[in-house]
C-alpha cells in the first residue's frame, strides 16, 4: 500500500519551499534598501554639516558691498546669508507685511524698500513698463536700483493699530538716509504647501522681490532679485514695546533662522537597524529554519515506519 504520509508530504513541501524563497528575496530587497537609505542619510549628514558651517561663516563675516546688477542672474544658494552692508533711502511709507511665525508668535515680516544711491522717492511713478529684455539689461545697468529689506517682525495685533500707521508712515527727510547690515536672503521656492501671494487682497505670504515691487509700483527691472534681513538699520525707525519699554522694540529684527535641524544621524541610525534586523532575519531563515525544515519529517516519523 502507498505511502499517504509520504505522498502529503511531498505536496506540501514545494508550497514551502516557494514561500521560502520569496521570503529570502523580500528581505534580501529589504536590506539592499535600508543600507541605500541609511547611506543617503550619511550623505545628508556630511551635506548638513558642511552648510551650517558656512552659514556661521558668512553670518560672522565683515559686512560687504551688495552684489551688482551683473551679478544677480548669477546669485545662488551659495550666496545666502552673506553679510551685505548697504546705504540708501528707505522708503517706509512703502512697507508691506507679509505673514510670518516666528518663536514669538504668528506675526508679520515688515517689508520695506531701500533706494540705493540717489534714486529720487517717486522712483515708481515714471517707471517704464516695457518688458523688452534689451531696455530691462539696460535700466539694470544705469538705474541706482532698489532692494527690499526685512525691517523685522511685529505681532499681529500691531498690524492694525496707531504704531503700525506710524512704523508705514513716510519718515523724516533726515531720517530717509539709512545704512542697512544684513543677511543676504533669497525668496523661497514654491511647493506643494506654500500660499500665493494677493496683492489685490493684501495678502501676502511670500517674500518675492519683483511683486512687492510690482505692487507698490517701484520698477522690477531694477529691483534685486534677494531682499535683507536687517540686523541692523542705523537709524533705527522702530518704536518701544507696549508701555514704552526699550527691552522689546518694533519692528524686531535679528530673527533669522541660522539654526538647522539636524536629525541625518538618527535617520540613518534607524536605516541601518532595520537592514540588521532583516540581515538577523536572513540569517534565521538560511540556517535554522532551513536546517529544521529538512530535519523535520524524519523526526517526526514513528518505529513503525
Amino acid at each position: 500500500m502507498p505511502d499517504t504520509r509520504s505522498a502529503a508530504g511531498a505536496a506540501t513541501a514545494a508550497p514551502s519551499k516557494t514561500k521560502r524563497w520569496a521570503l529570502l528575496a523580500f528581505l534580501s530587497l529589504n536590506t539592499l534598501l535600508f543600507c541605500s537609505l541609511g547611506s543617503w542619510q550619511v550623505q545628508r549628514l556630511g551635506w548638513k554639516k558642511d552648510l551650517i558651517a558656512r552659514v556661521q561663516a558668512r553670518v560672522q563675516a565683515s559686512p560687504e558691498a551688495p552684489p551688482a546688477p551683473a551679478q544677480w542672474p548669477q546669485l545662488g544658494a551659495g550666496d545666502e546669508y552673506r553679510r551685505l552692508q548697504l546705504a540708501g533711502q528707505l522708503l517706509t511709507e512703502r512697507s508691506i507685511p507679509v505673514y510670518a511665525n516666528t518663536d514669538l508668535g504668528p506675526g508679520y515680516w515688515l517689508m520695506a524698500p531701500l533706494q540705493l544711491a540717489s534714486q529720487p522717492a517717486d522712483v515708481g511713478a515714471n517707471a517704464s513698463t516695457n518688458t523688452n529684455a534689451n531696455t530691462s539689461a539696460d535700466a539694470r545697468a544705469t538705474a541706482p536700483g532698489v532692494v527690499w529689506i526685512n525691517r523685522g517682525f511685529i505681532p499681529t495685533a500691531m498690524r492694525h493699530s496707531p504704531d503700525y500707521a506710524r512704523l508705514s508712515a513716510p519718515a523724516a527727510e533726515a531720517e530717509r538716509s539709512v545704512q542697512v547690515t544684513g543677511l543676504l536672503r533669497l525668496p523661497p521656492r514654491p511647493h506643494w504647501f506654500s500660499r500665493d501671494n494677493r496683492p489685490a487682497e493684501q495678502r501676502w505670504y511670500q517674500r518675492n522681490p519683483a511683486e512687492l515691487s510690482a505692487a507698490q509700483a517701484l520698477p522690477t527691472q531694477v529691483t534685486a532679485p534677494y531682499f535683507v534681513d536687517a540686523q541692523q538699520i542705523e537709524p533705527s525707525h522702530t518704536l518701544p514695546a507696549a508701555g514704552g519699554s526699550t527691552a522689546q522694540i518694533w519692528p524686531r529684527p535679528g530673527l533669522t533662522q541660522l539654526q538647522f535641524r539636524n536629525n541625518h544621524l538618527s535617520y540613518a541610525l534607524t536605516w541601518f537597524t532595520l537592514a540588521l534586523l532583516n540581515i538577523a532575519a536572513l540569517i534565521y531563515l538560511l540556517f535554522f529554519e532551513s536546517r529544521r525544515a529538512r530535519s523535520g519529517p524524519n523526526s517526526r516519523r514513528g518505529p513503525a515506519d
